[in-house]
Parts: C-alpha cells; structure tokens; sequence
C-alpha cells in the first residue's frame, strides 16, 4: 500500500530532473526581433555534447552576416562572412570591452548544405583540435 506513493514521487523526481536541462537553457536573446533564421544543433567541447542555437540577422545579401550564438550559459553576439557560390560560412563572437568590439573565445567555419551547417569552432588560446559543431535551420522568421 504505501509502495505507491513512492513510486510516484520517485517518478516525479525522475521527470523534473530530464526537464531541468532544458529549462536552463533558455536563454534571454539581446536582439530577437532582428532574426531571420534560427539554427539548433550540438557542439562537441572537449568530448562533451553540448546544445547550441545560433540565430542569423536580416542582411542585405552582401556577403556579410551577424547574428547570436547561444550556448548554455550566455548569448555571444558574432560577425562574419558567407560566400553564397561555395556555400562556405566564418564567423566569430565578440564581446564590447572598453567601448570596443573585442574577437571572444574564437571562430565560427564551415560549410552550409541543405538547410544545415556543419563545420567547426576554433578558441584563440587553445591550441588543440577545433570542435565540431552541426546545426539545421529550425526556424524562419518574417519581418
């Protein structure tokens, strides 16, 4: 008779725990009414799977693109370039230090086929093998 009250607490406990990580990555965006296309995927840091959306400005298809990358954590805001004939994509994040954009942790490349980018991230002060990292487009936004 009282096994069952257990097991249902014991299966609560169980459902808010797998709920939790995906509550603590929601993340407040800086700019979300500029989006024109969202990205989700993973990144592999050092041997850990780690969630990642990166959210891409309206641009002016001039080669030049902005936008935020959100990881667990925080929102890094980046500039960059596409090449729209190979298809290929670099970008890296920065951050205002002094009143100047400052290159953050380090640098966005890959390659953009079919609604997905796949490529890697590379830190600036690590001089080890750059992780992967693979997103598709979950999302288009209208002005």
């Amino acid at each position: 008779m009282m096994r069952k009250p257990y097991r249902m607490l014991f299966m609560l406990l169980l459902l808010g725990s797998l709920t939790m990580p995906m509550q603590s990555f929601a993340q407040k965006w800086r700019n979300p009414g500029k989006f024109h296309f969202m990205y989700s995927g993973t990144i592999v840091e050092k041997g850990v799977r780690v969630p990642i959306k990166i959210g891409f400005y309206w641009d002016n298809n001039d080669g030049n693109v902005a936008g935020e990358i959100s990881v667990p954590g925080e929102v890094i805001p980046f500039k960059g370039k596409y090449n729209n004939t190979t298809k290929e994509i670099n970008f890296d994040g920065y951050d205002y230090m002094g009143g100047q954009k400052r290159p953050r942790y380090g640098y966005f490349f890959g390659k953009s086929v079919g609604g997905k980018i796949n490529g890697k991230f590379a830190r600036y002060r690590d001089p080890g093998l750059p992780s992967a990292f693979a997103v598709k487009l979950t999302k288009v936004y209208k002005k």
